[in-house]
């Protein structure tokens, strides 16, 4: 049964204590010329049961990479372990100071000083957040605030930035209200999407978002703690227009726009709202590499270097990085994660500008209650979308000199980007869920949405583990049923892999060392070069048999395994153990064994040999009880060629004629598989 979901809220005043530069527009120089109104920050401690998530919402223009890492270090040696989500939120507001150290002058320059008063701060915050936890209610109400227009414009066969009213822009507003038992609000997010840049002017204000925020608090009252989340608003910004012209606005425009945002918030709250039923407290995180369009040798940036303004800059920063590191990075790391908060509540956190299309296909593909925030956990630059790279302008190309991007991003980016708000978002709920005899039975639409939910289950329980103790060792199955699986699984974030001791559970005998087949080598190709465990052991068949399985057994035996990722055969074997050999009673650890021709012919049939007579004839296998003694099992099976082994591990007598039917016995084993290996008749 899920708990209550529990909540602690704190404020923070954040403005600098000294002068120091702003951060955000170029025009601007020296350190600001007056303070206008505060700087706020606002706390947000979550808890349900054991799981603990902190957002954090500041009136700031993002909390830059370097910096957002520094923090989450400072949190975790604060409160050792204590959330299992950190999300540090900026409004986005182009009226504070600098909060990242990775970017070019023109940005702003960052104060080391206001820095450490800020992590003071936020330390302080979430300490106060901490006392005051109490369970809450949730609600959610919806409005139209038309805050902004999109700024992109196909003028004289190029880009330029001017309003379009024609463009795509999210006019949504959406309310989530926090209340205590005794129906106190406690705390409240309103989210909406547009640029925070009425004004340019060179002073310390909280933008419209901050100035919204403080005039729902004192209309509310009794402590109640309103923060703005920041939507993908990339490409929008305040419809402040002049003769067919964006114009730059002063404070008083912005505590208007402000002020009408506030109204739109508490007119929502006037109405009835939608309760929001409690669901698991659950965050993941995924990488979604950005590829580059290109990579500049070390001569252009050389010739560029002397160059004046940005472009001199980037060149000498990009020049300074190769120098120090041997090599510039092809691609970015997108940092996406999904926190859920209650059934209907999930925050769509990226590290960058996301341009308002990513916004809206979330809205409208993914599952109801996703809201968009940008600005989140750190800052790499815009994103924008495969359209916009095609078509240029500031977003798509200008603006990656002055994020000290190597070049613009290569086209394609979209489709990943949108198939990890898929993968991350609760997109890969099964079509059915059962339960034969003690296994755990998922079905799902397609392989790429088993593959995705068996990895993020996996990737949880490791996580889990790693808090509890040192170390962890894992077996791993190698065959093509696994590929989106590892996939998905390499990508995923937050897992130290450094602590992790990896195994495999086969390996065929006579094959070269270097063949392509070789299961030793499909796994380092696909997870562990890209995850670099801490120990890799790999079965070695090349030399004496014997020997081999003395040496790998011990190493298997040494200590229990944690986790088995596994799969099925056609012939329902588990790793190389066929009907003709299994033995559910085997005393031996690893074993060698002859193929028969079903699971030869099935090596065909996967695409890794071009005919039975390519496939060895005999292999090296971790034994039934060797994997069956791992403490918790996934097992991945796709495809129609397992239909009939999956249907016979599902109903046949447990015997060794079908291998897989002993996971039926497992104590926490649990089948992910797809329509197409399930049987769709049995979906009817």
């Amino acid at each position: 049964m899920t708990g209550r979901l529990e909540l602690g809220t704190a404020k923070a005043d954040i403005t600098p204590s000294h002068p120091v530069a702003l951060a955000g527009f170029a025009h601007r120089s020296g350190v600001f010329e007056r303070i206008v109104r505060p700087l706020g920050m606002n706390i947000f401690c979550f808890r349900q049961g054991k799981y603990q998530a902190l957002v954090v919402s500041a009136d700031l223009i993002w909390w830059g990479s370097d910096y957002a890492d520094r923090l989450k270090a400072a949190i975790d040696a604060a409160w050792p372990s204590a959330f299992d989500a950190v999300l540090l939120h900026a409004t986005h507001n182009h009226c504070g100071p600098q909060t990242s150290g990775l970017f070019l002058k023109v940005l702003g320059e960052p104060d080391r000083e206001y820095w450490a008063e800020l992590e003071a701060k936020l330390l302080a915050g979430i300490g106060e957040a901490l006392e005051r936890m109490e369970p809450v209610s949730v609600e959610r109400g919806r409005d139209r605030c038309e805050l902004g227009i999109h700024r992109r414009l196909w003028k004289d066969g190029v880009i330029v930035m001017a309003p379009n009213p024609d463009g795509p822009a999210d006019h949504e507003l959406t309310v989530i209200r926090f209340r205590n038992d005794a129906g106190r609000v406690k705390g409240l997010f309103a989210h909406a999407a547009c640029h925070p840049t009425t004004t340019g002017d060179n002073i310390v204000f909280p933008e419209f978002p901050g100035v919204a925020m403080e005039a729902v608090e004192n209309a509310l009252g009794e402590g109640a703690v309103a923060a703005y989340l920041q939507g993908y608003c990339g490409d929008v910004r305040p419809a402040l227009i002049r003769d067919g012209a964006f114009c730059r606005g002063s404070a008083d425009d912005a505590e208007r726009l402000g002020i009408r945002l506030a109204e739109a918030v508490l007119r929502v709250l006037e109405r009835p709202m939608e309760p929001l039923a409690a669901s698991e407290l659950r965050w993941e995180e995924l990488i979604v590499p950005l590829p580059l369009r290109r990579v500049p040798a070390r001569a252009e940036l050389q010739a560029k270097c002397g160059e004046d303004g940005i472009v001199g800059e980037w060149a000498a920063r990009l020049l300074g990085e190769l120098e120090n590191t041997g090599r510039l990075p092809d691609s970015v790391p997108l940092r996406l994660g999904a926190l859920r908060l209650a059934d209907g509540l999930t925050l769509l956190a990226a590290d960058a500008e996301m341009v308002v299309e990513y916004g809206l296909f979330a809205k409208r593909e993914l599952e109801e209650g996703v809201l968009p925030v940008g600005y989140t956990n750190g800052m790499t630059g815009y994103v924008p979308t495969d359209r916009q790279l095609a078509e240029g302008g500031y977003e798509a190309a200008d603006s990656s000199l002055c994020f000290g991007l190597p070049s613009p991003y290569a086209a394609g980016i979209e489709r990943n980007i949108k198939e990890g708000m898929r993968t991350l978002t609760g997109i890969v709920k099964p079509v059915l869920e059962k339960q034969a005899d003690r296994l755990q039975v998922r079905v799902y639409r397609d392989r790429k949405q088993m593959g995705t939910a068996a990895a993020l289950d996996v990737a949880r329980h490791m996580r889990e583990l790693l808090e509890k103790r040192p170390r962890i060792r894992m077996i791993f199955a190698a065959a093509p049923s696994q590929n989106e699986f590892l996939e998905t699984l390499r990508g995923l974030d937050g897992i130290d892999w450094s602590r992790v001791d990896v195994f495999h559970m086969d390996e065929y005998i006579g094959l070269p060392s270097d063949a392509p087949q070789r299961f030793g080598r499909f796994l380092q190709e696909r997870l562990f070069d890209a995850v670099r465990p801490g120990g890799v052991h790999l079965i070695d068949s090349s030399g004496d048999i014997g020997a081999e399985c003395r040496r790998y057994g011990e190493l298997i035996r040494r200590e229990p395994i944690d986790i088995v990722c596994m799969g099925i055969g056609e012939n329902g074997h588990i790793a190389f153990n066929d009907p003709p050999v299994a033995d559910f009673h085997d005393t031996e650890t690893i074993k060698p064994v002859e193929l028969d021709d079903i699971c030869r012919q099935q090596q065909v049939n996967d695409g890794c040999f071009a005919s039975l007579a390519d496939v060895p004839t005999h292999a090296l296998t971790l034994t039934v009880p060797a994997l069956m003694s791992g403490r918790r099992l996934f097992c991945i099976v796709p495809g129609p060629t397992k239909t009939k082994a999956v249907r016979e591990t599902l109903y046949g007598p447990v015997s060794e004629a079908c291998p897989s039917t002993i996971l039926r016995t497992h104590p926490a084993c649990t089948l992910y598989t797809d329509r197409d290996a399930f049987g769709e008749e049995a979906l009817r």
